[in-house]
């Protein structure tokens, strides 16, 4: 019973979390979805050229031709940590054309051209959102039907878990029940009722 109740808390956290980044893109100002989405944007591209500018400097001290890749990745740190202090619309049209030259250049120079294009694809995305930011009415409104979205879905979601949590709940007791009637031990009375029966 105790790992049925831990399972259901757990299956009902993911809708709950939905719903509350729906109402986050939905109702919150703008100005404060922007600040956190520039933040939130320069974290991940400073951790996508953080490792990576680390690897090419240790792989250039053997091969000069790495320092093209290690000064490209150490820019894109430092336009993570521009992005993340300074929001204007000059940093974002910058970054973002950063963001969507050097997947480019990567992708051209890969000799797997497929899969360098998968793991450029959120560079991509974070362009596109880049692009789009400055324009506020806009975003805005793509924000706020996108968090729409999530409260339907994170609601519906809810509604079917904790449905489905009680139908198995349900089921959980009365198989219990079943079986502690058939494990419950014959009684001295029901014995005489039997033997009643047998006698007629």
């Amino acid at each position: 019973m105790f790992m049925l109740n831990v399972n259901a808390r757990k299956s009902i956290i993911l809708p709950i979390i939905t719903i509350i980044l729906g109402a986050f893109f939905a109702f919150v100002p703008y100005n404060i979805i922007k600040d956190v989405l520039f933040i939130f944007m320069g974290i991940v591209i400073i951790f996508l050229n953080l490792l990576p500018c680390v690897i090419n400097f240790k792989l250039a001290s053997q091969n000069p031709k790495y320092y093209v890749n290690a000064i490209f990745s150490l820019l894109g740190v430092i336009l993570g940590f521009l992005l993340i202090f300074n929001h204007g619309l000059a940093t974002s049209i910058v970054i973002a054309v950063y963001l969507i030259i050097m997947p480019l250049i990567r992708i051209s120079t890969s000799d797997n051209k497929t899969n360098q294009l998968k793991s450029e694809l959120p560079l991509f995305i974070l362009a596109a959102v880049l692009l789009f930011t400055p324009l506020e009415a806009i975003f805005r409104i793509v924000l706020i039907i996108f968090g729409i979205i999530l409260i339907v879905i994170g609601g519906v979601n809810l509604i079917l878990t904790i449905s489905y949590n009680s139908k198995n709940k349900k089921d959980f007791d009365d198989f219990n029940g079943f079986k502690d009637d058939s494990d419950r031990p014959i009684s001295n009375k029901d014995s005489i009722i039997d033997a009643e029966v047998k006698e007629l």
